[in-house]
């Protein structure tokens, strides 16, 4: 069976309803898990930045059509296929009800969750095209294949172990807000308004859960990653624009 020029991605799907498990299970133990998940996710970045200052050779920079070999227009398309990477610092403003002091407090949560975002992408970008020639970066993996590259095996290992728990956290940022959407405009009567009811002992809108999760397990199963990731950037570019 082919869907969309691949196989099913079964993997996908699994983990897709387990996190929407997860996120019917009421907001403080999704939470928990999410705040375990980013100590991991700081943990592994600082150990890249650490760890890759022993592979890193400068010549990638100087060499190979030199530090911009694509042009300022690389640069640009690049930048708009990776706004995906920002996708889920807007999840803040809904959770104003929650704040004690709102007004202070989402502000400086929005502003600090970009820069620290901003700061680990680019330092880990920089890290990798220092460590390995951009034209050998491998697509698929490509902190996890860097040292491997390089010969540090072990260190590879690890980095699998933070790329799977920042695939979560993704995941977790951009499944979090949707039952909570559906909730707002089934209450407001632009849906059905079954999808408003809240689960008593979990105190989350379960079927608004249930539905985003399976759409999205099922877009994950039979759409290719790149589709995916194009679609969502689109997306958050029209939300932002509107």
């Amino acid at each position: 069976m082919d869907a969309g020029g691949r196989d099913p991605d079964f993997l996908a799907f699994v983990i897709t309803l387990l996190m929407m498990l997860l996120l019917a299970a009421g907001v403080k133990k999704s939470l928990i898990f999410n705040n375990i998940l980013n100590v991991i996710n700081l943990a592994v970045w600082v150990f890249v930045m650490t760890a890759g200052l022993f592979y890193v050779n400068t010549d990638n920079w100087t060499k190979h059509k030199g530090f911009l070999p694509k042009g300022w227009s690389g640069v640009f398309t690049g930048a708009a296929t990776c706004f995906y990477a920002f996708i889920g610092f807007d999840i803040i403003a809904t959770t104003g009800e929650e704040a004690a002091t709102p007004k202070k407090s989402i502000p400086l949560a929005i502003v600090s969750s970009l820069a620290i975002i901003l700061i680990a992408y680019v330092t880990s970008s920089m890290m990798i095209t220092l460590i390995v020639p951009y034209t050998e970066v491998d697509e698929d993996s490509a902190l996890v294949e860097m040292f491997g590259q390089v010969g540090a095996y072990k260190c590879k290992y690890i980095v699998a172990v933070g790329a799977l728990a920042g695939l979560t956290v993704s995941m977790f940022g951009s499944m979090f807000p949707m039952p909570r959407i559906i909730y707002a405009m089934a209450q407001d009567g632009l849906i059905f308004r079954i999808f408003s009811q809240v689960w008593p002992s979990t105190g989350t809108p379960a079927l608004a859960t249930f539905i985003s999760g399976l759409t999205a397990a099922i877009a994950a199963l039979f759409i290719r990653l790149e589709i995916l990731v194009e679609m969502m950037s689109i997306g958050k570019k029209l939300c932002l624009t509107f």
